[in-house]
């Protein structure tokens, strides 16, 4: 097993009106994260320890009227000497889409939207809400088929069941992309090359779905989507031409007063293939004192039943 060890430091967060009756609002972030391993680089920590850590956002609100919002955010991401970082701009689009509501508990998206996945997803460029620097790299990893956007639409709606409990839903469907990179060690040399490769799902569909109980701060949630891919490990260690993957995303939250809990277990697998990855991560914090809370974090990638070809 690696140890990673990690310090996050929240630097800069803001929010502003443009003037006092302007419809533009402006929301920012800073966050700097230092993270060393053990024994080899994994997730773009060396073992050095790097300082290379930073997610810097800016997200513009303009509020057309009281059911219409149209929302962009733009950031600059540093991932240390993670192969994706190669591929990154220095500032890049992160979303950009309409939203409409059709009353306080209905509402439609579309564009470049959040895809509505898990705990994090929605989140995982909102780092003033995250306990660490970045999201659980088990289930939020740059490099793997949980994508942060949809290109396409997402319907939302909630109700109330009962007296006290909650119930949330959100379905999505439309393309995304994301980075898949793989160590390649030639026979005749010690020097390991990396391969970059953007995999596409196309024809996707989704779904998410949020229990909240009488227990204030305690829910369950349900992911899960269904969509076609290009490239890609998945074509390569399931065997299969173009596979259509399955996603399934078990979730589940306690933020109480003092001290949180949280859990996620993704299972993602390949149409007609044995192949199919586990991943899974526990977190958990106490409030020691004041606004300082100690964070911890366990978590585990497993793949199942190789088919390299």
């Amino acid at each position: 097993m690696k140890y990673l060890l990690t310090i996050s430091t929240l630097l800069i967060a803001l929010s502003a009106n443009i003037s006092g009756q302007s419809k533009l609002r402006v929301f920012g972030h800073l966050t700097q994260g230092f993270a060393i391993s053990d024994e080899h680089q994994i997730f773009g920590i060396p073992t050095s320890g790097s300082s290379d850590y930073r997610n810097l956002a800016l997200q513009f609100r303009y509020d057309i009227d009281p059911k219409n919002n149209l929302i962009v955010q733009i950031a600059h991401k540093r991932l240390g000497k993670h192969p994706a970082q190669s591929e990154a701009d220095d500032v890049e689009l992160d979303w950009g889409f309409f939203e409409h509501h059709f009353s306080p508990e209905i509402f439609l998206k579309f564009g470049k939207v959040q895809m509505p996945l898990g705990i994090y997803n929605e989140l995982r460029d909102v780092s003033v809400l995250m306990p660490f620097y970045r999201a659980p790299s088990s289930v939020y990893s740059e490099s793997r088929a949980s994508g942060e956007y949809v290109n396409g639409i997402v319907f939302g709606y909630s109700t109330k069941l009962g007296k006290d409990w909650r119930f949330r839903s959100d379905v999505f469907a439309g393309q995304w992309s994301w980075l898949e990179w793989l160590l390649i060690a030639p026979i005749l040399s010690n020097e390991l090359s990396v391969k970059l490769e953007t995999v596409d799902i196309e024809k996707a569909f989704g779904c998410q779905a949020w229990l909240m109980t009488p227990i204030e701060g305690l829910r369950f949630g349900f992911s899960g989507y269904f969509g076609d891919t290009e490239n890609g490990l998945s074509e390569l260690l399931s065997g299969i031409k173009a596979p259509s993957l399955t996603s399934y995303l078990f979730s589940v939250e306690g933020d109480f007063d003092r001290f949180l809990v949280r859990a996620e277990d993704n299972i993602i697998s390949v149409v007609n293939s044995p192949f199919y990855m586990n991943s899974y991560y526990v977190q958990s914090g106490v409030n020691i004192w004041s606004n300082f809370v100690l964070n911890a974090q366990y978590e585990v990638v497993d793949f199942k039943d190789f088919i390299v070809t």
